[in-house]
């Protein structure tokens, strides 16, 4: 069942979407540059909205693997690699220095047929 749209997260503010990215990135020790994408809802990870991220070029033979940036309400909640379940190797990516919240709005999934994380189970 997909995951309908989601509002805009109000309270996220564009400093805490930032701060969140740049300690993510940091703590995974990326090279710049790093793209985001759009941010999103899930009921999977640490808090309600995340969003993906990732070097723009990784080190030859050496892949960058995605990692998911978690928010719950105007707090950065941590950051890990990315589950197969949140589609983050299927988002479209913008370079971090392009990302703002206005731009950022939470949509419910990478696309309209296909859900971006499934519920959770009881």
């Amino acid at each position: 069942m997909p995951t309908p749209e989601a509002p805009h997260e109000a309270s996220l503010s564009d400093k805490t979407l930032r701060e969140g990215i740049a300690q993510a990135a940091d703590d995974a020790h990326l090279q710049s540059p790093i793209e985001t994408s759009s941010l999103r809802k899930t009921n999977l990870g640490l808090g309600s909205s995340f969003v993906c991220l990732r070097e723009a070029k990784p080190t030859a033979g050496k892949p960058s693997s995605p990692y998911s940036v978690f928010y719950e309400g105007d707090t950065f909640k941590g950051a890990r690699l990315s589950a197969i379940s949140e589609e983050c190797e299927r988002q479209a990516y913008v370079p971090t220095e392009k990302v703002d919240l206005q731009a950022a709005k939470l949509k419910g999934c990478a696309t309209p047929d296909k859900s971006c994380a499934p519920a959770r189970r009881s």
